[in-house]
């Protein structure tokens, strides 16, 4: 796994795409993690390990992952929930449970967001989250 602080070599396609914001969001192509804070969250860095491992750690993989990605609103809802149940399902089992309602609805409105095409609403996005 590897970190980069520059934009990922997909940079356009996504902020046309999706309306990617570097300064906000984080991107992965193969085996490298794009993001431009100075450091990612781990409970972020669990759900991008996800896609690096949904990717196969690969560069020539990723592409034809991000192409499905990008044309098929099903499996960008697959590969998300993934990332998404294995990010909320390492904060449980490392933060106080305090903040666990929080967190899911935050995470909750990121999955239901225009970022990801409004691929789900966001009550149902709670449910698939916690399961």
């Amino acid at each position: 796994m590897k970190i980069s602080h520059n934009k990922p070599p997909h940079y356009l396609i996504l902020k046309w795409v999706f309306g990617f914001d570097w300064n906000q969001n984080v991107a992965t192509l193969g085996d490298t993690i794009y993001f431009s804070i100075p450091k990612l969250p781990d409970h972020l860095m669990e759900h991008e390990k996800i896609h690096l491992k949904q990717q196969r750690y690969s560069k020539l993989y990723a592409v034809w992952w991000w192409v499905k990605y990008i044309f098929s609103k099903e499996f960008r809802f697959s590969q998300e929930l993934e990332a998404y149940r294995a990010q909320y399902k390492y904060f449980c089992e490392n933060y106080h449970p305090t903040g666990r309602k929080e967190f899911l609805n935050k995470i909750a409105g990121d999955l239901s967001s225009p970022l990801y095409g409004n691929i789900i609403g966001y009550f149902e996005a709670i449910d698939k989250i916690s399961q």
